[in-house]
This record gives structure tokens, sequence and C-alpha cells, in this order.
């Protein structure tokens, strides 16, 4: 108990020591709420311009958040070594990894708004990616949820670009709700198809293991050798359809 107050007394003398520090965690968290609590409005107020760094930084921070409480549902469900490694990805992996695909992704629906009409540059479109970031660590704890985890994610990021459309590309509500309702549609069939054959795998995959460790190892040699093959009579005939195709082009 005396350690843990002596830890928290060291952490508050820390941020005392480092004001600037204190009021940009203070302003990083207040931001994030805003955009959960009333996006509409932050998007109205969000500055169009002003460089890279706050959005980066926001992206880089939230990204890094979002890992580390993948790293603890992890460590419920793979043990304490899979979520150590997750967690130290998530300290230098994930804020790389946020900013990457933060770039990637403002330059596709900056595309988007430009064939809709819009007439902001893309700095403007990298902030209003960036700071939908805030909904990341929430996003992370539903996915624990089959299916529906990823398909509250994309649905809530496509109501922040909505918004986002409207408030600050002035685009008609109607025409954003439209478009950007259809990529999440779009999204969301590649998420659950995507899931479901990687669940499907993970099944097979167990299946086997199982199927494997009931065997004697003189079992196990004849059911390797059974499926190397199988593996050959399928690939044979494409084999010396290859190299008869190699014959005639001679």
């Amino acid at each position: 108990m005396e350690e843990k107050e002596e830890g928290a007394a060291l952490a508050d003398e820390s941020l005392q020591d480092n004001p600037q520090v204190k009021k940009n965690a203070e302003l990083l968290f207040s931001t994030a709420f805003c955009i959960v609590k009333t996006p509409k409005e932050f998007f109205q107020t969000m500055p169009h311009t002003g460089g890279y760094g706050d959005p980066l930084l926001f992206l880089a921070v939230f990204g890094m958040l979002a890992g580390l409480i993948k790293s603890a549902l992890i460590f419920f469900s793979s043990g304490l070594g899979a979520a150590l490694f997750m967690a130290l990805a998530s300290i230098i992996i994930a804020p790389l990894s946020a900013i990457l695909f933060g770039f990637i992704g403002a330059g596709i629906v900056f595309i988007v708004w430009k064939v809709m009409g819009s007439q902001e540059q893309f700095e403007t479109a990298f902030r209003c990616i960036a700071y939908t970031a805030a909904i990341g660590p929430m996003v992370e704890i539903v996915t624990v949820l089959p299916y529906i985890g990823s398909l509250v994610g994309i649905a809530w990021g496509m109501y922040l670009i909505i918004l986002a459309s409207t408030e600050v590309h002035a685009i008609k509500k109607q025409t954003a709700t439209v478009v950007f309702s259809l990529i999440g549609i779009l999204l969301a069939l590649n998420a659950v198809t995507t899931q479901y054959a990687a669940r499907s795998v993970s099944r097979q995959v167990t299946k086997i293991q199982q199927e494997f460790s009931r065997m004697n190892a003189h079992e196990a040699g004849r059911a390797v050798g059974e499926f190397l093959r199988g593996f050959e009579e399928v690939t044979q005939p494409a084999q010396e359809n290859d190299q008869q195709q190699d014959a005639q082009g001679a």
C-alpha cells in the first residue's frame, strides 16, 4: 500500500515538474472526450490547418492505447507471454502503424471528398482521420465480441467521417451519408468474411492438433505420408500441363 502511494506521489511530482507534459496530456484526453461525447461540435470547431504535429501526436498516443488494451485482452485469452510481446509491440509498433494507416486512410478519404466537391486540402483530411483514433481504445474492448465488435467499430468510424464531411468539408449530409454508408457496408462485409475465414482455419488447425496428439509416432508418420501423396497427386497434373506447354513453345 505504501509503495502504491509512493508511486502515485512520484507521478504527481513528475507532472508538477513538467507542467507542459501535464497540459499536453490533459489536452489529448479532453479532445478525445469531446470527440466521443460531442463529435459534431468538435468537427465544427476543429482547426482546418495548423500543422501535422498535434494530429500526429494524438494518432500515435491513441494508437498505442488501443494496442495496450489489446495486450490486456490477450493476457486473459493467451497468457502472459503473448500479452507481454503485444505490449512491447504496442509501445513501439502500434504508434508507427497508426500513423502509417492514418496517412493511407486520409489519402483515400481525401480523394473521395475531392470527388464529392470538397475544397479542403490534404492536411484537413488528415486531421479529420487522425482524430477519429479517439474511439480506438473503446472499439478494441468491443472487439472481444465476435463479428459485432468489428461492425461497431466500422459503423462508429463511418459516423464520424460523415460528420467530418458535413461540418468540415461542407458536403451535403444526404450525399455524405449515402457514400460513406456504402463504403461502410463494403468494409463490414469484408470484415465479417475475413473473420469467419480466420475462425474456420483456427478450428481446423485445432482439430488437426487434437488428432495428432492422439496418434502415436507410427500413425503420425503415416498420416503425414498420406498428406504428401495427396498433395503430389493434386499438383502433378498441373506440373505435367506446364511441361507440355513448355514443349509446345519450344
